[in-house]
């Protein structure tokens, strides 16, 4: 008779199904963790990646428009004029006087426009400057052909160029608000004006700004967009000037010592930094420089000779929280916070020409 041997079946026991699966439940957090912190860093490269290019793509055309910068000394003509953005300044006024008017019209059933140009609260521009200038650009296109321009005795390869920063619906076409129902963003305008307009209409005028005039209603249209989401412009100009300085000899005699000196020129909305301007006007026979706290009669006689250019570029996910605030969906951070977590700053020294 065979013996048949019933095998003894083996089991877990409760402390180590326990131990298990606190094992599992580490090693799945930690997996978790891992995925959830490389979809983190993977977001950030991508737009890191796409700040980068936006601010490469403005700064690479501003580089170029710079570089060919055109200048002729000896005159009384304006050959560039920088100054702080009129929206910047006049915008605590603008949102007073539509805060007066809502409270007027409260009971009206249309909502009056709040007046978002430069940036909902939390989220607004704090620099830009408006620039124009002369450059012989590389793209510029011409409305008359050669021939043309010869038979009517207008002959130049010269352009004028004028940059201005605004907080727009790009898309349809219209100024920030709340009551809008597109997606505003941060618009980085570059209006080139074609060569025969530049002869006819810009150069050899005393009053640059006043000659741009007729033009301005063009500068914010599609074809002048040139990046998004540049959320502040600053630029400081180098000028180089000969300073008088006072020494004194050994015997106490005083006199006046002359040196060439670079001083830096801040363009800024608040004349907090030193030495800041909030208008910069070249000339062919002179600089003038308004708006500063310091003596600045020595640079008049000066020439700039680079500039450098600091621009800070809002993210995807900056924008979307830019939006929200501007539709009152969510408070808005303070302004440092929001600059620190959602933009990226970029900067970059463009030499003039040295005929300048």
């Amino acid at each position: 008779m065979k013996a048949i041997l019933k095998a003894k079946q083996a089991g877990f026991t409760l402390i180590e199904l326990m131990a298990a699966m606190a094992i599992t439940a580490v090693l799945v957090t930690v997996i978790v963790s891992l995925t959830s912190r490389g979809v983190d860093i993977w977001r950030w490269v991508i737009q890191d990646v796409r700040t980068t290019n936006l601010a490469r793509t403005a700064m690479d055309t501003m580089t170029k428009d710079f570089e060919s910068m055109q200048f002729r000394s000896g005159n009384q003509f304006q050959w560039m004029l920088v100054e702080r953005d009129s929206d910047l300044v006049s915008k605590a006024k603008k949102q007073r006087r539509s805060k007066a008017n809502r409270r007027k019209s409260s009971s009206l059933t249309q909502k009056a426009p709040s007046g978002m140009l430069m940036g909902p609260e939390g989220a607004k521009v704090t620099n830009a400057s408006q620039l124009l200038f002369f450059t012989s650009a590389t793209d510029r296109n011409p409305a008359k052909s050669s021939q043309e321009m010869r038979r009517d005795r207008i002959i130049g390869d010269i352009n004028c160029v004028g940059y201005k920063l605004v907080y727009r619906d790009q898309i349809l076409n219209e100024d920030a608000s709340k009551e809008s129902s597109g997606f505003p963003v941060y618009s980085l305008y570059r209006n080139l004006i074609s060569a025969d307009d530049t002869v006819r209409d810009m150069l050899g005028q005393v009053d640059l700004g006043q000659a741009y005039t007729s033009h301005r209603d063009n500068e914010t249209s599609t074809e002048n967009f040139l990046v998004e989401n540049i959320v502040e412009m600053s630029l400081i100009f180098e000028v180089d000037s000969l300073k008088h300085a006072n020494s004194s000899d050994t015997k106490k005699s005083t006199t006046s010592e002359t040196r060439r000196e670079t001083t830096l020129v801040p363009m800024m909305v608040t004349g907090k930094r030193m030495g800041a301007c909030s208008k910069l006007e070249v000339f062919g026979n002179r600089l003038d420089l308004m708006g500063s706290g310091e003596d600045v009669s020595d640079l008049n006689s000066g020439r700039v000779v680079a500039v450098t250019i600091s621009m800070t570029v809002v993210t995807d996910e900056g924008m979307n929280v830019v939006d929200q605030i501007r539709q009152d969906l969510r408070f808005a951070p303070p302004q440092e916070e929001f600059f620190e977590k959602y933009t990226r700053s970029f900067t970059q020294r463009i030499a003039l020409p040295t005929a300048y």
